[in-house]
């Protein structure tokens, strides 16, 4: 999804990138371009929006480009294999899971529907590197540390907010008095702390304001403002309604998370859940609530883990975020399908 708002670097004409006209575009181009310079080699996070932000998330790209072997032209296909191959990472934890619980495998096919995981296979944005990462995280949170570490240490590269995942564990083990296990933990923090001090190297500070200490605010703000999209007042109407449902889900899911945290205040899991609701209060940015894709895929990971605990303890409850946000992107996605199936008939 490249918008017309950014140039397409010259050295990649060959591609023959379809470009959206008047459109921004999403974050999946610029994580494209990062796998094609994953060590700004070839100049090409001048084409990035916010070079420092973006290379921070460097999991996915530097996969691609590993598994490309420097090839640019084995990019794209190694992009795909990248995101797909989380999608399976993703489905095989969460059947583990099932397992686990006395289920039914085929409950990890459940992965396939998951917000970031549908933006991701749709946009090629990283997120479910991040979201299979969470199904792992709560597989091994209360196991040993050799399992869980790597882990950690990934889900800090996949996204920032992956960071959240690894001070759980480091509060969890702090609060049960666990010193030698917090101190493992904490080095799972080294690989992201080296990579961003060589961002940092090479990037100008991020223009990008994504926090405020005003709780709820552009939150409300997109709540009054609903954005028609299709031109038919009909399906804007449904669809602004799907995204109130799904805006509900996630003020619930910040509620239930400090519910849950009440219960077990000792719990990794647990701690995790608090910490994303926590972020759901800060990170107020507008852009990000006017837009169901980026704060769906965003809290992925909060809706998951309580939907995970939900699941295991017979909760409905706990299940009922994830619940009401879902159908958002499975409109989203019949709506997408429905236009293919159009063109491919015309």
């Amino acid at each position: 999804m490249t918008g017309s708002k950014y140039p397409v670097p010259p050295t990649l004409a060959s591609e023959n990138i379809y470009t959206f006209p008047n459109l921004d575009g999403y974050d999946g181009q610029f994580y494209h371009y990062i796998a094609h310079d994953p060590l700004f080699r070839c100049g090409l996070s001048v084409y990035v929006d916010d070079p420092r932000q973006r290379y921070g998330r460097i999991l996915v790209p530097a996969l691609t480009s590993l598994i490309a072997g420097g090839d640019p032209t084995r990019i794209d296909a190694a992009y795909r294999f990248v995101v797909l191959g989380f999608i399976f990472l993703g489905t095989y934890w969460l059947s583990l899971y099932a397992l686990r619980n006395g289920r039914n495998p085929l409950h990890g096919l459940f992965f396939a529907v998951l917000p970031a995981t549908v933006i991701s296979a749709n946009a090629y944005t990283i997120d479910v590197s991040l979201l299979a990462l969470c199904v792992a995280f709560y597989l091994f949170a209360e196991e040993s540390v050799t399992k869980l570490l790597p882990i950690l240490a990934l889900a800090g590269l996949a996204r920032e907010t992956g960071l959240l995942l690894g001070g759980a564990c480091v509060i969890s083990a702090g609060l049960r008095k666990q010193w030698r296990k917090a101190a493992i933990l904490m080095t799972a923090f080294v690989p992201w702390l080296a990579w961003n001090g060589f961002v940092i190297l090479h990037t100008e500070p991020s223009q990008l304001r994504q926090l405020t200490w005003i709780p709820f605010g552009a939150f409300i703000r997109a709540l009054l403002h609903p954005v028609m999209r299709t031109g038919s007042p009909a399906v804007d109407w449904l669809f602004v309604f799907l995204d109130y449902v799904q805006m509900a889900g996630i003020v619930v899911g910040v509620y239930l998370a400090a519910r849950l945290w009440r219960r077990n205040k000792l719990g990794a899991v647990e701690i995790a859940c608090l910490l994303f609701a926590f972020l759901v209060v800060v990170l107020q940015k507008y852009d990000v609530w006017m837009n169901f894709h980026a704060y769906g895929r965003i809290f992925s990971p909060l809706l998951l883990l309580l939907a995970m605990r939900g699941f295991e303890v017979g909760s409905g409850l706990l299940m009922a975020p994830l619940g009401l946000v879902i159908p958002r992107f499975i409109s989203y996605s019949a709506v997408g399908a429905l236009l293919v199936l159009t063109q491919a008939g015309g």
